[in-house]
């Protein structure tokens, strides 16, 4: 009973508002402050590699195995409201000052960029060397795998990331489709605290339409994913949006079949 009404808690505005308390609670306490500025102080530090939100974010490629992303499918007004950069909504990434008065930083205010034309994608160790400097500056431990594309279209530079970072203090959040994986990135799962896969929908029709993938079988490998990385032990989330176009339940209702531990929404903003 008590994994029922916690699954039925999971997505709830009530549940972002305490999750969204925690981190913020959390950041007071860091001996610099998680700022775009602090990020960009960093002798490691290269724009269109890395940005700030709530938490340190890695960027490691644009590629995707999909045409659209999960921003896109969150509406027209999302886009709008964050000028088509932000991974998350600009709200998510406000700030309350000491004195109460609630500050929101913009989509650019984060540092979320595309490399500069002809740049080189960051390589696992350049990737390993941001890390620790942050944790070492702002004593933040929390970080996301996270960019304009997906993760695992570098996963070969995503698990070397997450093996050169062991003993830097660093816990890490990796967002993905969940497709394409190979066996390396399972492997690796051990040093993630979270594995968060974006299953926008319950059957493959539905997907291919809002995320349309440049090779067909995406939603059976997104689905396979979240199988093996949860029968791994990893700490499966997955995440949906709450479309009108979309069965949310029966999302939710997939992902518990697929072992996932926890099911959240993310907003619809059409």
């Amino acid at each position: 009973m008590r994994d029922a009404a916690r699954r039925a808690y999971w997505g709830t505005q009530a549940w972002q508002d305490q999750a969204l308390a925690a981190k913020r609670a959390a950041s007071s306490t860091q001996a610099a402050p998680i700022s775009l500025a602090t990020l960009q102080s960093l002798y490691s530090f290269r724009p269109g590699i890395a940005y700030v939100l709530d938490a340190l974010y890695l960027a490691p490629t644009a590629r995707s195995p999909a045409r659209r992303t999960m921003r896109s499918c969150r509406g027209a007004a999302f886009a709008s409201k964050d000028a088509g950069l932000a991974p998350l909504p600009a709200s998510r990434a406000a700030t309350t000052t000491p004195s109460g008065t609630r500050v929101t930083r913009t989509a650019r205010d984060s540092g979320f960029e595309p490399l500069p034309q002809g740049a080189a994608e960051p390589s696992g160790r350049e990737l390993n060397d941001l890390v620790r400097d942050w944790v070492d500056k702002t004593g933040s431990t929390r970080v996301v795998i996270q960019g304009e594309g997906d993760p695992l279209a570098a996963q070969d530079v995503v698990v070397e990331t997450l093996r050169l970072a062991q003993g830097s203090g660093a816990q890490f959040r990796l967002n993905t489709l969940g497709v394409g994986a190979t066996d390396a990135i399972f492997d690796a799962l051990g040093l993630v605290e979270t594995v968060s896969v974006f299953l926008p929908a319950a059957d493959a029709k539905k997907y291919d339409e809002l995320l349309r993938p440049r090779e067909p079988g995406a939603f059976d490998d997104a689905c396979a994913f979240v199988r093996r990385a949860a029968a791994s032990g990893a700490h499966v989330e997955v995440t949906a949006v709450d479309r009108p176009d979309v069965d949310v339940a029966a999302v939710e209702a997939l992902a518990t079949s697929l072992g996932a531990v926890q099911f959240r929404t993310r907003s619809w903003l059409g």
